[in-house]
């Protein structure tokens, strides 16, 4: 007997695309904004992280966007603590010699602690 499978939305405890990390700021891209004319300004961070019973350092692409990308360029600095939520985005291309490229960063919709050299 096949069950059936049913098309109504997910409820409110369904997994959601949501992201929070905590680490230092590594680089602060330029600041730009789009053709439609949106502020973005691209920031890697550095996170640690464990495998295994392996410690590491991973470094995570950030993009601001709007009225916090403005004034987040203005202030982060390379070293700085930051604590930010997002959404995971990703997408595939073919770069210029036709290799496939997955590129994958966070959209950030909230920030947290920010503060100097201080770790």
């Amino acid at each position: 007997m096949k069950k059936e499978v049913s098309a109504k939305a997910p409820d409110e405890n369904f997994a959601k695309n949501f992201v929070s990390l905590k680490g230092k700021v590594t680089k602060v891209g330029a600041f730009a904004y789009t053709a439609s004319g949106k502020a973005v300004v691209e920031v890697t961070l550095a996170i640690p992280q464990e495998l295994f019973g392996e410690s590491s350092v991973g470094y995570i692409a950030l993009q601001f966007e709007g009225d916090m990308a403005e004034f987040e360029a203005k202030k982060l600095k390379i070293g700085h603590k930051l604590e930010v939520t997002g959404i995971l985005w990703s997408r595939k291309f073919k770069n210029r010699r036709n290799d496939p490229v997955i590129e994958t960063k966070v959209i950030v919709k909230n920030i947290g602690g920010k503060n100097e050299k201080n770790i």
